[in-house]
């Protein structure tokens, strides 16, 4: 009888758990929601520590869908470029782009220094993708160039006049003999 009220108990407890879950998961979401509009509030306030608090808390947390993921990002590289430090932002900039490629800030949404850089990175992104693209051309040419010029000496050093007979070779020294 014990036995069975135990095995009943821990049967419950597994289905209560599972049931849980997906809610605490929700709650988690929402609460990540608010603390993103609440670091939003703090950064127009200027209270930029508490914003990128709030921030960093729910990219801790995890599980953000794409759009929340770039407001986070938005809201930190924003954040940083008011607390005077561009390096972090631009950091994160790279990791909206990275999350989003064609993210693209307009001045009616966004300050315009954040809307500056982030097309400064972008631009940046573009230039080493061409620079590297330029590169592999450049040593495409060069190897095709060194092929070419190898093929040609080869012919030249493999081909002779048809006019000229070869030479016979010298005749071979002869042996010392033991009695000289």
């Amino acid at each position: 009888m014990k036995r069975k009220i135990l095995h009943n108990i821990i049967i419950i407890s597994f289905l209560w758990s599972y049931s849980i879950f997906p809610i605490a998961q929700v709650l988690a979401q929402d609460s990540c929601a608010e603390n993103l509009k609440q670091a939003e509030q703090n950064y127009y306030e200027g209270k930029f520590d508490e914003s990128i608090a709030l921030v960093r808390s729910c990219l801790q947390a995890g599980g953000l869908q794409q759009d929340e993921l770039i407001r986070a990002y938005k809201i930190l590289a924003q954040t940083y470029l008011a607390k005077n430090n561009p390096g972090a932002s631009r950091q994160i900039v790279k990791k909206i782009l990275e999350t989003d490629p064609n993210y693209t800030p307009t001045i009616a949404e966004n300050p315009p220094p954040y809307v500056e850089l982030v097309n400064s990175v972008k631009a940046e992104q573009t230039q080493k993708e061409e620079s590297a693209k330029s590169d592999d051309a450049k040593w495409l040419w060069i190897g095709a160039g060194s092929v070419a010029v190898v093929g040609v000496l080869t012919i030249i050093l493999l081909s002779g006049s048809e006019d000229e007979e070869p030479k016979p070779l010298p005749t071979p020294p002869s042996f010392p003999s033991n009695n000289e």
